[in-house]
């Protein structure tokens, strides 16, 4: 199975990636992810258009619009 070639990667934010039960990164950890993610993606030849840090739903409405145009 292959992912989408056309990916979202959020940079690193504190709304975004707050630490709870869940998360298991440190904010550290999550700042270097959100650093190296961009290029990875971007080495497996896969589309990368950076998430705009606003709102959830204007990150979701931002998605939708890129993804179903």
């Amino acid at each position: 199975m292959r992912y989408s070639a056309r990916n979202f990667p959020a940079s690193f934010c504190d709304e975004i990636c707050e630490q709870d039960s869940e998360r298991r990164q440190s904010r550290v950890e999550a700042e270097m992810t959100s650093a190296l993610m961009p290029r990875s993606h971007a080495a497996l030849s896969l589309e990368v258009t950076a998430l705009p840090l606003d709102g959830r739903a204007e990150r979701a409405d931002f998605v939708i619009a890129h993804v179903w145009p």
